[in-house]
This record gives C-alpha cells, structure tokens and sequence, in this order.
C-alpha cells in the first residue's frame, strides 16, 4: 500500500482550559464552548497526503484552515495530535514531539510555506535574492556560485526580472511579493509545500498568473494541498473543514493534475527528482504590475 508523505492523526489546537461539556462532544458555538469560552482553533483533524497529489482544505472563514496550515509548520504549538513524514526517519517518528533542532531541520529540508501574507514569509528590508539565500544558508549550503545559480534560476522561473533581485520585497507589488515568497520556499528542493491562500487580495489578472506559474512547478515535479472555499473540483482531492474538523484519508485513484484556485491553502507534497528544476517560457509577456505607463 501506498505510503502517504504526510499523515495527520487527531490534531487538537485550542485555547482554554476546557470542561466536561465540550470535551464530550458538545456543541460549540462557532469554535467556542459556550459554558467555558475554550477556543477549539483545530478539533481532531486527520490528513493524509500522497506524491504527487493536490490536497485542498476547503471550508469557510474562520474554520481553522490557517491555524491547520502553520501548526504543521510548527508556527503554533498543538494540544494533542501527531503527524508523521515520509522523509523524517521513513515515517516512523511523530514531528511534533521533536526538538526545536530536528524541527528546525524539518523546516528547512523537507517542507516549505507560502504564507497568506508575504510579511511574514519575507524580511522585506533584505534584497530578493538575499531572501532566497537565507533559506539555503539555513540548510547548510555554503558555495556562493552555487547558492547564486538557485537564486537566479527561481527568479527566472518566477518571472522576476534579474535587474530586481538586489531590491527589497517591500518596494514591489503584492503578486510580486507572492513570488518572491513562493521562491524562497522552493529554494531547497522542499518534499512538502503548504500555500496558505497564497493568492488573497490580489487582483483577478495578477492571480491567474501566479496561479499558473505554481501550475508549471507542480509539473516540474511538485505536488501541492491546498485550502480554498471556493475551491470544488479543481483539486486532485478535498478534505472538508466543519466545526473545526476535517477528514482526508487515502489516494483517489481518480485523481489527476488539477487546477489551483485562488482562495486555498495548499500542502504540497513534491515528487523528489534530483533537483527540482523549472523550465522558463521561451516568451515572457510582462506581468501588468511590471508595465511602465
């Protein structure tokens, strides 16, 4: 049987004390238990991921879907829960009880983020490329050529003219922002990349382009779980958000590369290949953010 590359078991996130009432399964008022005012952020959540496979957690505002996304990317501490990776000792070990070390080694080897907001993805005060490089230094990788060649080549792919990598995230435009952000994330080859709405508040035109440009990655060898409410059908599977919980277990054998949508937040799982290399378009048309009038 196939062995998923990431699997969630009952992740608990809440905020409170609790009591008897809402620990039997009461009825919460949104994600409050009306008698003690715990906060139920995640309730019970069980996620399995597959190569190669898009994921979307789909639910409504305030469901948990970002909450979900940066738990797993040790932002926030869990109550209970664990979670194992197939990269991280073949899966045999729960990632939430390690060590801020092997957290940190997680972090940086097998999973990127895609923040819904580049701030806190991006130090918007250093250059472009100096983000990107952060990331390898981060991992261990020390040759300036080396480190320099990545850093061109996922700007190339972004679509970031190579005049602008010296400049910093704060003097370019939200998409650009996004890409920026999303090549950083790419920078050491991640197994997992989790997109957490990566494209909100964009305008329409800006986000069809980014959209597709995460669309030519996942065919350079990277699989993605995404989180959108709007998102129905175009993911290779989608894992509901009700009350705070949500269920996806098993590969579709139905599912094919999807469409991404704007509004999800994505978990991608990355077909490891020796490098994840992405071509560039022969033409380029420049993005409309970039046009000088």
């Amino acid at each position: 049987m196939e062995k998923p590359v990431l699997r969630i078991d009952h992740l608990t996130v809440r905020y409170g004390k609790t009591c008897g009432y809402c620990r039997n399964g009461g009825k919460l008022n949104k994600n409050t238990c009306p008698h003690c005012k715990t906060v139920w952020a995640c309730n019970d959540v069980n996620v399995s991921l597959y190569e190669g496979e898009i994921l979307g957690i789909v639910g409504e505002s305030g469901s948990g879907k970002s909450t979900l996304m940066k738990s797993l990317y040790f932002d926030f501490g869990i109550t209970e829960g664990r979670g194992y990776l197939k990269d991280f000792h073949d899966g045999e070990e729960d990632i939430f009880s390690q060590s801020l070390q092997q957290k940190k080694y997680i972090k940086n080897h097998i999973m990127g983020m895609v923040y819904q907001n580049p701030v806190l993805g991006l130090r918007m005060d250093y250059s472009s490329a100096g983000n990107i490089a952060e990331k390898l230094i981060a991992a261990g990788n020390r040759n300036f050529r080396k480190m320099n060649e990545r850093v061109t080549e996922l700007l190339d792919a972004m679509e970031i003219l190579q005049s602008r990598k010296k400049e910093p995230p704060k003097n370019f435009s939200g998409g650009m922002q996004q890409r920026v952000q999303i090549s950083k994330a790419l920078a050491n080859n991640p197994k997992i990349l989790l997109l957490d709405e990566v494209t909100t508040g964009l305008d329409l035109s800006v986000q069809a382009r980014v959209l597709e440009l995460i669309r030519k990655i996942h065919h350079a060898g990277v699989s993605r779980s995404r989180r959108n409410p709007d998102a129905g059908g175009q993911n290779d599977r989608d894992a509901g958000r009700k009350d705070h919980r949500a269920g996806a277990d098993g590969p579709d054998p139905r599912r094919s590369p999807a469409a991404l949508h704007p509004a999800v937040g994505t978990f991608v799982a990355i077909e490891r290949k020796p490098a994840v290399r992405i071509r560039k378009s022969q033409e380029r048309m420049p993005l409309q953010e970039e046009r000088i009038e």
